[in-house]
């Protein structure tokens, strides 16, 4: 089986940045200023920007936990395609061995 292992990465690399945008955006979030409203609306202001901040805290989480998620993926099936070569190389060492002391 083949694994395009560059759009893999590649996907990793944008779901990380998606993450870090939602991040930057959450923070922008928090620090918006309810200044300028009346009071009664204040509060409904400052409840509003703190839900969505914590709504895009959340995705900027489960965006950067997907980019880790496919880096993590990515190297274990490097690690067990190179695991699996060298098997294999050792395999045919083995039968080329006793095949040259066959003859």
């Amino acid at each position: 089986m083949e694994l395009p292992v560059e759009e893999i990465g590649r996907a990793a690399r944008g779901w990380t940045v998606q993450g870090e945008d939602l991040r930057a955006a959450a923070d922008q979030l928090g620090a918006a200023a309810s200044t300028g409203f009346t009071a009664p609306v204040a509060g409904a202001a400052d409840r509003f920007t703190e839900a969505w901040r914590r709504h895009t805290a959340d995705l900027a989480a489960g965006a950067e936990a997907r980019g880790g998620a496919l880096r993590v993926a990515l190297g274990a099936v490097l690690y067990a395609d190179a695991e699996a070569a060298g098997a294999s190389d050792r395999v045919a060492d083995r039968l080329a061995d006793r095949w040259e002391h066959r003859r």
